[in-house]
């Protein structure tokens, strides 16, 4: 009786927090270059000569139809913004040497529609949606630790209406990217013109790639410079450091040309599997704005109040907005490793084998592991 009251509280809490926030036609305009953009950064995350597969999903759950407005000439309307996704990745190898052939897709669906739905959209007069499709095939040497890849995106409107916003077109970007050991690098192009441009020295130890589980080399940061083609601030600079036994991050973006913007979050982990942790975070926007806020996140599901992240990641949302996500993030190794995107080590389980003769069993140790 004591947990379903408890239960209850929690629930009642929650919801007597759920503000709205308004969906400008030009956030959800811009969302589909931010979200190109972060499935190329998942994609670079996930590519490793040393990994066989990854799953990813994700679903973001709004729960009351005032609590993501959309604003329009006409006024503003209830409804649902929504965002959900699905990451693919497997690599297997060639005959009986250390290439190995791979072959990723990323997909989003994204937008807003008058009505909620789990899988596909009402197409309301008012509603915005559209996919975005990153899919590319790779070729790794586990050996050298070298990796390559050629892929492209695809943007496709569903479904749009001019009062929300421009008319959007299908279109086409290609893109190639190249890892060796703890560096990568990746260059996106529309048409013959160059639009994007990732360059990452992962300097910190991880014991799922081979590194070093403990010492010093585990403290050494993790860069990433990016370069986007039209953007308001087209460089954006990202540190992220281990400051004690992989379980306590720091993480800092800058955009350093016109200096307005920036970024830091502090990340708690209960272990260096990263499975279970919470993050705390704040964010200056370009107009001035500063987002505080922060989530907790357990396996398949995060939780997040005015989480700065999402003002780039989910249209814009700010204010204190309670957003819950449905997720998963699984990629194995062939020693039956189980780890979490960008994790530095992997989670204990115990499998038992047991002979098929039933006389005798064996305890063998496996693992879990996450970012």
């Amino acid at each position: 009786m004591k947990l379903q009251r408890f239960t209850f509280l929690v629930w009642f809490a929650l919801a007597s927090a759920l503000h709205a926030w308004t969906v400008s036609p030009h956030a959800l305009a811009a969302q589909s270059s931010q979200t190109r953009e972060s499935q190329l950064q998942e994609f670079g995350e996930v590519f490793k000569p040393e990994f066989d597969t990854y799953l990813g999903l994700g679903w973001m759950y709004l729960p009351k139809p005032d609590q993501s407005r959309l604003f329009t000439p006409y006024g503003e309307h209830n409804g649902f913004a929504f965002r959900h996704r699905l990451s693919i990745f497997f690599q297997h190898p060639m005959d009986s040497s250390s290439l190995r052939l791979g072959w990723a897709w990323w997909v989003e669906r994204q937008g807003w529609e008058a009505e909620d739905f789990l899988l596909v959209p009402s197409y309301s007069n008012l509603g915005v949606a559209r996919s975005i499709h990153t899919t590319a095939v790779t070729l790794a040497d586990s050996a050298h630790a070298l990796g390559a890849a050629l892929g492209v995106q695809w943007l496709n409107p569903e479904s749009g209406n001019n009062q929300v916003q421009q008319p959007e077109e299908d279109s086409l970007w290609w893109f190639g990217h190249a890892t060796w050991r703890q560096f990568a690098t990746q260059a996106e192009f529309h048409g013959a013109e160059l639009s994007m441009v990732r360059a990452n020295a992962n300097l910190g130890a991880r014991a799922l790639r081979g590194g070093d589980s403990v010492g010093l080399s585990t403290y050494l940061p993790d860069w990433e410079f990016l370069w986007l083609r039209g953007a308001n601030d087209p460089i954006r600079l990202t540190w992220r450091q281990n400051i004690w036994h992989q379980q306590i991050y720091v993480h800092a973006s800058a955009w350093p040309v016109q200096g307005q913007e920036g970024s830091g979050s502090l990340f708690f982990y209960t272990d260096a599997s990263q499975l279970v942790g919470a993050e705390l975070a704040l964010r200056r926007t370009r107009d001035g704005k500063v987002l505080v806020g922060g989530g907790i996140e357990v396996p398949f599901l995060r939780v997040s109040c005015n989480l700065p992240r999402e003002y780039d990641q989910f249209f814009a949302s700010r204010g204190t907005q309670i957003l819950v996500e449905f997720h998963m993030s699984i990629g194995a190794i062939k020693n039956r490793a189980i780890f979490r995107r960008n994790a530095p080590r992997s989670a204990r389980m115990e499998v038992e084998s047991v002979k098929k003769s039933g006389t005798s069993a064996a305890d063998s140790s496996g693992t879990w592991g996450g970012k």
